[in-house]
């Protein structure tokens, strides 16, 4: 009968169109599949952002036919308000341009939800966007990382077909769930490479710097010197030196460079080269009273001029050096110095009152034809001079109150009978102590010259 075959065609096409509708869904699933694989192989081989963005990218234009894609990163500022790109991988330039553009990238911190736009110049939501007609269809997808936008995967041009469907949409939609996880931990690992790195490279900077400092000071007949310099970080600016100048003559240094780290520790590694060049360059007597006699009668203020017009002329106007330049003389037993705006050593002797060395002028690396003062003073047996760096005396207590110079004399009379090294930690356990065990600001450096008894 006529109407049971049409019955029968009917039935036909409804199992063909079922069979259809199945096999669609089946193919989509294995593309999920496909992508979440691909997304699994990357996270295994722990690849770096750019490949991670790279792979990403393909994938995205290939699961959906697309022409081209594009990613584009946001810094930290993204959800407070606008965010800039950081990182625009890979594809043409229109839809690089497009998926960059501030009202696209705003669109996404607002919403957080895909956009699919087949008609993009029409769409009233991309108001704003310059579109030259490249770009025919576009489907956006924000990548978010625990609620925050991370950045945008965007593909343009669907191949074939009036423009991009619902389909395509969850299609992206899982993939780019997935890909902001992944990215971010690429990012997070090479943040973690790059610190790594960082302190390797601050240990070796560490190793050189202790390098630098005297190994142990040298002998010097009937006096005992000592040194010790913690940096508040891995590297320091503080800077100190023992120098032997001549059969009797040592020279003590104690600097203090401006600023901290790295900067700081360049500096200061420049600041020793200078001053040991102009400690060590001096002539012999007799051609230095034919040359300079004020070279021969004031080394001290010589060295202190000469090494600030070379730090004037190689470092930068808001970097300078406070230094304290001592030249012993341990046959006559006077100590010749000139403080470049150091804090002043404590020289404490037998029944005299405590003195603070300031006499010499304002910090090296200020003002190039700057005159350096110069003092000499006795030392007498028993006599204790103690060189040390803001780290110092600007210790604060956990109520916010400097240690000072009153603190650090009385920590070196509690140990003024006992050995230069005993001194040095004294002072530093002192300071420990006022501090409540708080982790220090700033370098602390301690130097000890002792005359003995």
């Amino acid at each position: 009968m006529p109407w049971r075959s049409e019955l029968a065609l009917d039935e036909r096409d409804r199992t063909i169109a079922t069979l259809r509708d199945e096999n669609r869904s089946l193919a989509r699933s294995v593309s999920e599949l496909s992508l979440l694989n691909d997304l699994a192989d990357a996270i295994s081989r722990s690849l770096a952002t750019q490949d991670v963005v790279d792979l990403i990218v393909q994938r995205a234009i290939h699961a959906v036919g697309a022409e081209q894609g594009a990613i584009v990163l946001l810094n930290g500022a993204a959800q407070e308000g606008g965010g800039q790109p950081t990182r625009r991988q890979p594809g043409e330039a229109p839809c690089r341009l497009v998926s960059s553009h501030p009202v696209l990238l705003e669109r996404m911190r607002q919403g957080r939800e895909p956009l699919l736009a087949n008609d993009p110049q029409a769409d009233a939501r991309l108001d704003g966007i310059p579109f030259d007609g490249r770009v025919r269809s576009l489907l956006c997808l924000p990548l978010l990382v625990e609620g925050d936008l991370r950045g945008v995967l965007a593909v343009c041009n669907k191949r074939w077909g009036a423009g991009f469907t619902a389909g395509d949409q969850r299609l992206l939609s899982i993939l780019a769930s997935q890909a902001a996880q992944i990215v971010e931990n690429a990012r997070l690992r090479e943040a973690e490479h790059e610190r790594q790195s960082l302190q390797e490279e601050l240990r070796a900077a560490r190793l050189i710097q202790d390098g630098l400092l005297p190994e142990a000071p040298p002998p010097i007949p009937g006096y005992e010197l000592a040194g010790a310099s913690e940096p508040a970080r891995t590297i320091g600016g503080d800077y100190y030196d023992f120098i032997q100048a001549g059969k009797s003559e040592t020279a003590v240094c104690l600097g203090d460079v401006c600023g901290k780290g790295m900067p700081a520790s360049l500096l200061m590694a420049n600041l020793q080269a200078i001053i040991r060049t102009q400690t060590l360059a001096r002539p012999p007597s007799a051609e230095c009273l034919a040359r300079c006699h004020s070279l021969f009668e004031a080394p001290a203020r010589q060295c202190l001029e000469r090494s600030n017009r070379l730090l004037c002329r190689c470092t930068r106007p808001e970097r300078f050096v406070t230094l304290f330049y001592g030249l012993l003389d341990a046959d006559k037993h006077t100590l010749r110095f000139s403080n470049a705006g150091h804090h002043p050593p404590l020289l404490l002797s037998y029944g005299r009152e405590a003195r603070w060395l300031r006499t010499g002028g304002i910090p090296l690396g200020i003002f190039e034809a700057w005159a350096y003062q110069e003092e000499t003073v006795r030392l007498d047996p028993g006599d204790l001079l103690v060189l040390y760096t803001d780290g110092v005396t600007e210790t604060r207590s956990p109520q916010g109150e400097e240690f000072g110079e009153e603190r650090l004399e009385e920590a070196v009379r509690s140990c003024v009978s006992g050995s230069a090294g005993d001194v040095i930690g004294s002072v530093l356990a002192a300071t420990d102590a006022f501090g409540a065990g708080s982790a220090h600001l700033d370098d602390r450096t301690v130097v000890v010259l002792r005359r003995d008894q």
